[in-house]
């Protein structure tokens, strides 16, 4: 469905053109990203930048099943440290409300869990978060991760207008990540034999003009 429609779905929420504008312009911003093939980290970095501010959280992670692509996470501002940024994404995807998110693909919201995250420890203890909004992120129309927000203010609560935006913002990886595998299948399909898995003579033509014009851009600049 549209933007339009998404957003008409919400009455509640996001129905004054001031409120929707910041969320319309970081949609955009992303699909220029993806429109001019930029790398698919930067377009999930963007996604996750994008959220943060417009939910004014200090902790979004995206994270994918993908091999090749573990995870991406971005934190507004400097609140965790390395270490337990690289805890949260080696956390398994299956565990908690991430798990439930990708199980019954739907957004889940928890509020008000302190206490019992406390309870759990190691790096979700330390973080004292209060409240968290998953979303699932497709590729192909397949779940393989979540885009996740986190709150560790004390009584918030994501309403109808949170939920849009956070929606959207998956969607938007959802489409970059679809975006990037759908090329990387027409590259290979171009560039190797159907039977035999080897490069073609496309490959070398290609990597040879890509090599042309590098050379040809250094000899310029000097």
């Amino acid at each position: 469905p549209s933007l339009d429609l998404e957003l008409a779905a919400e009455p509640q929420s996001l129905t004054e053109v001031g409120e929707r504008q910041p969320l319309l312009e970081w949609i955009a911003r992303v699909e220029r990203l993806i429109s001019r093939r930029k790398p698919l980290e930067d377009v999930l970095q963007a996604v996750c930048a994008g959220t943060a501010a417009l939910l004014a959280e200090d902790l979004v992670v995206l994270r994918t099943q993908n091999s090749h692509n573990a995870g991406y996470a971005q934190a507004r501002q400097l609140r965790i440290s390395e270490g337990q940024l690289a805890a949260l994404l080696e956390l398994p995807l299956s565990d908690g409300i991430g798990g439930e998110a990708i199980r019954e693909d739907r957004l889940v919201v928890r509020e008000g869990i302190g206490k019992a995250i406390a309870a759990i420890g190691g790096v979700l203890g330390e973080l004292r978060l209060e409240a968290a909004m998953v979303a699932p992120i497709r590729e192909s129309f397949e779940v393989i991760g979540t885009l996740t927000v986190a709150s560790s203010r004390r009584g918030r609560r994501f309403d109808a207008s949170d939920q849009v935006i956070l929606l959207a913002m998956a969607e938007r990886a959802s489409l970059a990540l679809t975006d990037a595998r759908i090329l990387a299948e027409l590259e290979h399909q171009a560039f190797y034999d159907d039977l035999t898995g080897l490069a073609n003579r496309a490959l070398f033509l290609d990597r040879l003009e890509r090599s042309l014009a590098r050379a040809k851009r250094d000899v310029e600049a000097r």
